[in-house]
């Protein structure tokens, strides 16, 4: 995997679920996430420190999976301000 993100800036790939498919930190990756019940994957909302910050994500993942024909990129607005620690727990 090639890192081209510009600082402050992390890319996420994650599953329709929220689980984490592709991350440059491997051990936040949900491996094996299809055959995994909800409650033992590693969700993206994990990086997020703040619980309104993980509901918005939530939220943004519903809408996208209501489309027909979802968009590609989420570009939300807002101030920039610190994501989570990137901490694994298991």
């Amino acid at each position: 995997m090639i890192d081209v993100s510009p600082p402050g800036i992390s890319t996420v790939f994650v599953d329709h679920t929220g689980a984490i498919q592709l991350f440059r930190d491997r051990d936040l990756i949900d491996y094996a996430s299809i055959a995994k019940q909800a409650a033992d994957k590693k969700m993206v909302d994990r990086l997020l420190d703040r619980e309104e910050d993980r509901a918005q994500l939530r939220a943004m993942m519903a809408q996208l999976s209501a489309r027909d024909t979802p968009p590609t990129t989420v570009i939300t607005a807002g101030p920039p301000r610190p994501c989570g620690t990137h901490r694994a727990s298991t």
